[in-house]
């Protein structure tokens, strides 16, 4: 009986939530002077691995699959920037993660170190950026629930000029190195393989 009063008490609080926020979400899109929150252009069903925002085109991307427990996950694709003007793709979300952060790796004497880059990762025109282990890639922060192989995660990149995409990303064995999930030691030290 008690489980269904703080069943009872969440429902409660979830409706009361959206009778409350419900007129001001109506009021921000109805409101002629609020600037419209950008939209994440969806990739069509079926393009796991891939997608297109304007001159931004988004190949193998995959996630490293992680053990249960493990704080943080590697992701990894290739862009190319077919448009014109430069971009720069800035982080993004994921259902399975807290946060969404561009890293990249360099060599200072003789370690490899990994760090954000706050100001995001530089696209120009013309240019093919490959996200790869033990390069640049993308950290999937906080994890809500581990990267599960064989299964797709769905996530948004966003780009400072193109916006974001929403795509699902196909999740790699552990330890994989490549898209097609072939396995190695490189990319160690991301907290996502147990022998890290």
């Amino acid at each position: 009986m008690c489980l269904l009063k703080v069943y009872e008490k969440k429902t409660m609080k979830r409706l009361l939530m959206v009778l409350l926020l419900a007129p001001t979400a109506a009021f921000a899109q109805a409101s002629p002077d609020s600037p419209a929150a950008p939209t994440a252009h969806v990739a069509e069903p079926g393009e796991a691995g891939s997608a297109k925002i304007g001159g931004i085109v988004i190949e193998n991307a995959w996630v490293r699959g992680t053990p249960p427990g493990a704080p943080v996950a590697g992701g990894y694709l290739t862009i190319r920037n077919t448009g014109s003007a430069p971009d720069r793709l800035i982080g993004g979300t994921a259902t399975f993660a807290g946060a969404v952060e561009v890293h990249e790796m360099t060599m200072a004497n003789g370690v490899m170190q990994m760090a954000p880059l706050p100001e995001g990762l530089p696209i120009a025109p013309g240019e093919t950026v490959s996200l790869a282990p033990g390069g640049d890639h993308l950290m999937f922060m906080d994890l809500t629930a581990p990267a599960e192989p064989g299964t797709t995660v769905v996530v948004t990149l966003d780009f400072a000029e193109a916006g974001p995409v929403e795509m699902a990303m196909p999740v790699s064995p552990l330890g994989a190195q490549s898209f097609d999930g072939h396995s190695g030691d490189a990319g160690a030290g991301h907290g996502e393989g147990a022998s890290h």
